[in-house]
């Protein structure tokens, strides 16, 4: 599996010229460091709480076009992965790279490992993300889901930032083994987008989730 390099997204006129597609306000949202948060639920997140916090995010908004409540936007802007400088690739972990997890409840325990991958075009509505997902259950986990969450979100309105693009591939298997492969390309006008994985395991005695 590829590892895509995230390119620069920056916001142009000249994108307006695409065929359904609004090129994002000069005005809107544009934080660059988490010590310019204004709201107190986005100052100092360790990456624990960015991961909870991005989840929360992931739950709440899953509708394209609706624009962030303002505590989110702020979150978002400051947080999620803004495609770096052209050639450079993402080093926030939460939202990209290689990563692994472990946990248990309902008498089992389970771990996660794997890789994903945004991909923003500069100037382009041409994105997309891809990952690789391995999941390992205690021998009495009779089925694993897996899925990945991806958000895209860029301006919604004149100077809000809402979401552009949504997505959940999962996948269910019986055992106490899974493996995950995604590989997607879709078009929005991108600036900001978070990419998380987990896997939910079944036990006799219940459920219990292990998350990136």
């Amino acid at each position: 599996m590829s590892k895509w390099k995230m390119k620069t997204v920056l916001a142009a006129s000249a994108a307006a010229l695409l065929v359904g597609v609004s090129a994002p306000a000069a005005n809107a949202v544009e934080i660059t460091a988490a010590g310019d948060a204004q709201f107190a639920e986005n100052q100092n997140l360790d990456a624990q709480q960015v991961r909870e916090r991005t989840q929360l995010l992931n739950a709440r908004y899953t509708e394209v076009g609706v624009e962030l409540a303002p505590a989110d936007a702020e979150f978002v802007t400051l947080y999620a992965s803004k495609a770096p400088v052209e050639g450079a690739i993402s080093t926030m972990a939460v939202h990209g790279g290689d990563f692994s997890a472990n946990g248990s409840g309902a008498g089992g325990t389970g771990a996660i490992s794997g890789s994903m991958y945004l991909d923003n075009a500069e100037f382009s509505v041409d994105n997309g993300y891809n990952g690789q997902l391995n999941a390992t259950g205690s021998t009495n986990v009779e089925e694993i889901t897996t899925c990945f969450n991806v958000r895209a979100y860029g301006t919604v309105g004149q100077s809000g930032v809402g979401l552009v693009y949504s997505d959940d591939p999962c996948q269910t298997n019986s055992g106490s083994t899974s493996s995950m492969g995604v590989d997607k390309r879709y078009s929005a006008f991108v600036v900001y987008s978070t990419i998380t994985a987990n896997a939910t395991f079944r036990t006799a005695s219940g459920t219990f989730q292990v998350s990136s």
